[in-house]
């Protein structure tokens, strides 16, 4: 069965891909980084917190917090793209597609000198995306509620 779409809604279909490849694109990227760059980086992104906020935290605790934050960004990239495809959300595909990704980023991780390829990491990254599912759920309410009162 072929979805009829405007064009304004082919835009927003290939919009909503290309944001998935750039977000996948970005995780790879600082997944390469070996350790030494990668701490600097988070070093770097911590000094910056702590001064900001007059606060003490781990490096673990930014680190942790990083991955579930660019998995539930991820997650709710996909799943706005899958439901500008199939024009009705796919909770369950958007959360698998996610995890199978943080899988495949932790393998990744396993190549990259200093780095390691850990379960808990899959973990954490599983809990941001579904935090980016419940948000996209959220989203989708109110977008919807929105409509009908129209």
């Amino acid at each position: 069965m072929q979805i009829k779409r405007t064009k304004s809604q082919i835009f927003f279909l290939c919009l909503s891909w290309i944001l998935v490849a750039a977000c996948m694109i970005v995780i790879w990227l600082l997944s390469a980084q070996i350790s030494s760059e990668s701490s600097e980086l988070s070093g770097g992104f911590i000094k910056k917190i702590t001064e900001l906020f007059n606060i003490s935290i781990s490096q673990n605790v930014i680190r942790k917090t990083a991955h579930a934050l660019e998995y539930m960004g991820l997650c709710l990239l996909f799943s706005w793209s899958f439901y500008n495809t199939f024009k009705f959300p796919r909770y369950s595909l958007a959360f698998l597609s996610t995890a199978l990704y943080s899988a495949a980023d932790e393998i990744h991780q396993y190549f990259v000198s200093g780095r390691a390829c850990q379960l808990r990491d899959v973990a954490v990254d599983c809990l941001g995306a579904a935090a980016g599912l419940l948000c996209f759920f959220v989203l989708y309410k109110i977008v919807n509620k929105l409509q009908k009162a129209r």
